[in-house]
């Protein structure tokens, strides 16, 4: 993920949380009514909740794809991809199914991506992982690459369905 993004959406998720905090110790004890320090443990808890929620729902992903739609497109290359098992916690079980598939392109030097397939969530079957990893695997792909840093670059999700066959739908689960 792009570090400028990640700077953006920590500074956001926690600058409120973090001023809060300093508010809850910067006032004495005795100064501490109920409501001042529920609406700060509050805020501090919504940041955190909301940031969970940009991360697990792939909104970070979906900000990216927009940004990069508009960087330089180059030829690129997917490696043969590599079928990753999703487990839950401590228990271990089996959660679904993740292609995970490098990239290679040109710009000032070789570079190199990861992409990862399905565009949110897990495939429910190794099978259906394994399908679109043979469709995708070893393919030319475009690569979209920041035109200030040639090491940041993105695959679109539109382009990797139009690489799969499947144009207008997301991948099936």
């Amino acid at each position: 993920m792009d570090k400028t993004l990640v700077v953006f959406v920590l500074g956001l998720a926690f600058l409120p949380a973090a001023v809060a905090l300093i508010l809850i110790r910067a006032t004495p004890l005795r100064d501490h009514h109920g409501l001042f320090s529920s609406v700060c443990y509050a805020a501090v808890l919504g940041w955190i909740a909301l940031f969970i929620l940009w991360t697990q729902r792939g909104y970070g992903r979906r900000w990216q794809q927009f940004r990069a739609r508009s960087w330089q497109e180059l030829a690129g290359k997917f490696d043969e991809g590599e079928i990753v098992t999703m487990r839950k916690g401590r228990s271990g079980k089996i959660t679904g199914y993740q292609v995970w598939l490098g990239y290679d392109y040109f710009a000032d030097g070789e570079q190199s991506g990861l992409y990862i397939l399905p565009f949110v969530g897990e495939f429910p079957t190794e099978e259906v992982a394994e399908k679109c990893r043979r469709k995708a695997g070893n393919r030319d792909v475009a690569v979209r690459v920041s035109p200030l840093n040639p090491k940041r670059s993105c695959v679109l999700d539109q382009d990797v369905r139009l690489l799969i066959g499947e144009p207008n739908q997301p991948i099936d689960h």
